[in-house]
């Protein structure tokens, strides 16, 4: 037997070429794992206004969303906004989270707590209208 054989004397290269294999799905796995995750951008609305909703990823934890609000008819001041994140399958819920101002031209959500991967819905309320309701998958 020469040393570039995977055939011994003694058996065939089944294991040989099933822990190769095996590495190889390993290593793929690892590759799929841990590519950056494409940031998440949501568009939706009420009667009076517009909402944008951008995030990171579809990762559980704590987040910091940012967002962009027109309105419908007529121009203004950026108006107040709170974010609440809800999981109703789990019974899990925010407390309702005021964004701040960000340039004059958007708002920020800094520490909004998706504390666990499952069907979350993220409200958000523009000066106290009726919420902008926006459906989230998060993953693990």
């Amino acid at each position: 037997m020469n040393a570039w054989s995977l055939r011994s004397e003694r058996g065939s290269a089944g294991p040989w070429i099933a822990a190769l294999f095996a590495t190889l799905l390993v290593c793929a796995a690892v590759a799929i794992g841990t590519r950056p995750r494409p940031p998440l951008s949501f568009t939706s609305g009420n009667a009076e206004y517009v909402v944008t909703v951008s995030l990171p990823d579809d990762r559980a934890g704590m987040v910091t969303l940012a967002l962009t609000v027109d309105r419908r008819q007529g121009r203004g001041g950026l108006p107040p906004i709170t974010v609440q994140a809800v999981e109703p399958a789990m019974g899990h819920a925010t407390p309702p989270l005021r964004a701040e101002v960000v340039d004059g031209a958007g708002h920020l959500a800094s520490g909004v707590h998706l504390m666990s991967p499952g069907h979350w819905r993220l409200l958000v309320t523009v000066a106290g209208a009726e919420p902008v309701v926006f459906p989230l998958a998060i993953t693990g």
